[in-house]
């Protein structure tokens, strides 16, 4: 296959890259990746302003040093983590004919209601918005050693890209990163992920504090409470939803011009 990757942690993250080494080895990969860190970036795609600025990247020469040393076509984008997406696919290798997209590895989880926000979502959604089967992939990692999250979606990725329906992004969250921490496998709903956030004044603004609440006992069946009793969780996501029953209740409104 020929596999699109890109991230929002930027081209140089251990999970982009050490994903791209494994995936090389079977597979045609090439990587769109932000030139730094942009995460909490959502959809945002850079139409006004200063243009983007890339810059080919030798990845033999960036990861010489590691045990996962591998070379690839690599460029770093200056824009957003959808901006990676669109720009290869339309732009830098609009000659290639891409088979999948993934963005990740995470190193952070992305469930429920946090793919609004996340880059790491909205760089795989914009590849699904351009036609390509895509997978965005998070994960808790506190050592760089992403391997058993490869290990999981290398094992499974034939599954996963046979049932992608168009016009939806699997979102798979991996909650731990050693194997003998994880509770099973579950494919469910997107949920709400519920924070308590605050704000700190500093002496260069506001910076903004919190932390997810634990919704392992919650009566909801979906990615957020499966996330937190410790289960990888599978989630499709459509980037399109009719909502035609929601559109009905406004019929027979008396529209004022």
């Amino acid at each position: 296959m020929k596999i699109l990757l890109t991230n929002d942690d930027g081209y140089d993250a251990k999970g982009l890259l050490q994903l791209a080494s494994v995936l090389s080895r079977e597979h045609k990969v090439f990587i769109s990746a932000p030139s730094g860190e942009r995460s909490c970036s959502s959809h945002a795609i850079t139409v006004w302003g200063e243009g983007l600025k890339i810059k080919e990247i030798d990845t033999l020469e960036l990861t010489k040093d590691t045990p996962y040393a591998f070379s690839a076509p690599c460029i770093s984008v200056s824009g957003s983590p959808a901006d990676c997406t669109k720009f290869a696919v339309e732009g830098w290798f609009k000659d290639e004919k891409f088979d999948l997209v993934i963005s990740g590895i995470n190193t952070v989880l992305n469930v429920g209601t946090d793919k609004i926000y996340s880059g790491t979502f909205n760089s795989a959604e914009e590849g699904t918005l351009l036609g390509i089967p895509s997978i965005a992939v998070s994960t808790v990692n506190v050592d760089d050693d992403y391997s058993f999250p490869i290990e999981f979606l290398l094992n499974n990725l034939d599954d996963l890209i046979s049932k992608i329906e168009p016009m939806v992004t699997l979102n798979i969250n991996i909650p731990f990163q050693h194997k003998d921490e994880i509770k099973g496998v579950i494919a469910v709903p997107c949920g709400h992920r519920r924070y308590n956030d605050w704000y700190v004044e500093k002496e260069d603004g506001c910076h903004m504090k919190g932390y997810a609440y634990d919704q392992s006992q919650s009566d909801v069946e979906d990615d957020c409470k499966y996330s937190d009793l410790g289960y990888i969780t599978v989630t499709p996501v459509r980037a399109i939803s009719p909502d035609r029953d929601l559109a009905d209740k406004y019929k027979g409104v008396d529209w004022k011009l």
